[in-house]
């Protein structure tokens, strides 16, 4: 009784475990079974009652459509080596359903002579463990693939496919270095193709974007292995040169680029033949960012030069770069520290001798106090873009003095007062704004102001360019070409812009009267103007000869030294009286 006892509660025991739990006896017959094991097995009952009835499990799993891997089933194991087997990780295959995972350890029952008389193995479902884990494989590799993929494109230019300027530096970087240690020498070949803008114009930016794939596959397929090609955006693209024999090699090489470029692309319908300019530079001070900076500048050298062709950065480019590094911090230094000076230069109608109008002429404060010329720094400003904000300073100081004139001058007073306008300036989508904001502030009617463009730079203006001009002109504000005849335009361009005012360039005036030559051109644009209702202005004025012919000629205004340099606001009440005792012919000097 006690021991009948004793078996129904281990018999309880097992049935409530919730490992599966099977006894097998030394021919592997199952002897036990619980509860938990038919669960986990989900055996059907003609299954269960099969095993019951003495079946090997695995026998009768595979009736049922299951395969278990018998070789390597702990059970067997354990009656052969009467070692346990403990943690092992068993899949049963069932057909129409998933894969049942299994964690199996497997105990020896051995009798009281000491034999392995039968197994206990016992088991846990791990399948849903094991499709986690699949799926947290899965999800790693798609991050593994999505972070390589960034990775790439942190790297890479999009379009091109081409390496692009954060992996392009870092190349640089680790050649300089290298260079350093091994004593080899780098180049850097900076490209871009003459007159792309051109190509979007006509063919549309999808026409540009595959000229640009095509330039990218011909330019790789020129280098050697060893090189890089990058682009760095638009239509410029960069060649590194590591280990070079020579300087020469450099040179054969941007002529290979330039012919591969040269040769016809097919885009669509369109057959085209572009062609590049190429500036190179040499490591000499073993910096990456010296070194692309150096390729740029003899690629803007080459371009100067005429364009498809190559240029070197030498010792000449190394010192413009040098006054060009200084000009700039110049100009900043002017804009931060109020070192921005604006002289007028007094316009004069040329019949009653009175000031009519002023030109605002930009100065600035040079590093030692001195007072530096536009020559000096516009150029620079223009490139930088810098040109804005000094254009937004004299536009400003323009207006308030005018105002100030007025007060002071009463009816002696300039008119008027025109300011030179950049190209950089005129591209910005806020200029016609930022003038009518400048006129509404100071008090100012639209016909005070006159801007003053070059035929170069109205000629070439952007739509949005245009725009401003239309817009600032139907305000009220005049519009004056500078320096008319030395651009490349003809004269019928007169007609299609919204002048108001020509100003004869001082080239022509300085022949007067002498040059023939110089006297019929100026002859022929004050007679179109005063076809047109221009008003004219010549420039440069110097002697009473020249004024005398341009008032024959039947030019309106003039400026120049004969009346008057360009001063200081505060000196201007003492020039216009001067040029009113010049004009009465009381004292005849300036």
């Amino acid at each position: 009784q006690r021991a009948l006892a004793h078996e129904e509660r281990l018999r309880l025991v097992v049935d409530a475990l919730h490992e599966g739990l099977i006894l097998y006896d030394r021919d592997q017959r199952v002897v036990e079974l619980n509860p938990a094991a038919e669960r986990i097995l989900e055996l059907e009952d003609d299954v269960r009652g099969r095993i019951h009835h003495g079946h090997a499990i695995w026998r009768a799993l595979r009736e049922d459509g299951s395969t278990w891997p018998s070789e390597s089933h702990p059970v067997p194991a354990t009656l052969r080596t009467g070692e346990p087997s403990i943690g092992l990780i068993m899949g049963v295959e069932r057909v129409g359903r998933p894969t049942l995972w299994l964690s199996l350890s497997a105990q020896p029952v051995r009798d009281q002579a000491g034999e392995v008389d039968g197994v206990v193995l016992t088991f846990t479902d791990i399948t849903s463990q094991r499709e986690a884990e699949r799926a947290l494989r899965t999800s790693e590799q798609r991050i593994d693939e999505a972070t390589e993929a960034l990775q790439w494109q942190a790297f890479h230019d999009p379009l091109t496919k081409l390496p692009n300027r954060a992996l392009l530096m870092e190349r640089v970087t680790t050649a300089v270095e290298r260079g350093r240690d091994d004593g080899t020498r780098t180049a850097l070949l900076f490209l871009d193709i003459d007159r792309f803008k051109t190509v979007n114009d006509t063919l549309g930016h999808e026409g540009g974007d595959q000229l640009l794939i095509e330039v990218a596959e011909r330019l790789s397929i020129a280098v050697r292995p060893s090189d890089t090609v990058a682009r760095l955006g638009g239509d410029e693209f960069v060649v590194l040169v590591e280990a070079l024999p020579n300087r020469e090699e450099a040179t054969h090489l941007a002529d290979r680029l330039r012919e591969a470029i040269a040769e016809p692309i097919t885009i669509g319908q369109s057959v085209l033949t572009v062609t590049a300019s190429v500036g190179i530079a040499f490591d000499v001070d073993h910096r990456a960012s010296t070194l692309l900076r150096d390729a740029d500048t003899a690629l803007y050298k080459a371009k100067d030069q005429g364009r498809d062709r190559w240029a070197v950065y030498d010792d000449s480019l190394r010192a413009a770069t040098v006054r060009r590094v200084a000009a700039e911090q110049i100009i900043r230094q002017g804009l931060n520290e109020d070192g921005l000076r604006v002289h007028y230069q007094p316009v004069v109608d040329v019949v009653t001798g009175q000031v009519v109008s002023v030109e605002a002429l930009l100065r600035m404060i040079g590093p030692h106090g001195d007072l530096l010329m536009p020559s000096s720094f516009m150029s620079i400003a223009e490139e930088t873009g810098l040109i804005v904000p000094l254009g937004a300073g004299v536009l400003d100081d323009a207006c308030s003095q005018l105002v100030a004139w007025r007060q002071d001058l009463g009816d002696r007073a300039p008119a008027t007062v025109s300011v030179n306008v950049a190209a950089r300036q005129l591209a910005t989508a806020s200029f016609a704004d930022l003038v009518k904001h400048a006129l509404e502030r100071h008090g100012l009617a639209a016909a005070d102001l006159t801007l003053e463009l070059t035929e170069s730079t109205l000629i070439a203006a952007s739509r949005v360019a245009l725009g401003s001009i239309g817009d600032l002109h139907e305000a009220g504000v005049r519009l004056a070409i500078d320096d008319f005849g030395t651009g490349y335009s003809s004269l019928s361009y007169l007609k299609r812009f919204p002048v108001d005012i020509v100003k004869v360039d001082r080239s022509f005036v300085d022949g007067l009267p002498e040059a023939t030559s110089d006297t019929e051109i100026v002859r022929a644009v004050l007679a179109l103007s005063q076809a047109l209702g221009l008003v004219t202005v010549g420039e440069g004025v110097e002697t009473a000869e020249q004024l005398d012919v341009l008032r024959e000629l039947g030019c309106d205004l003039a400026q120049g030294y004969l009346f008057s340099r360009a001063v200081p606001a505060a000196e201007l009440p003492a020039a216009i009286e001067r040029i009113e005792r010049l004009s009465s012919g009381r004292d005849v000097r300036t």
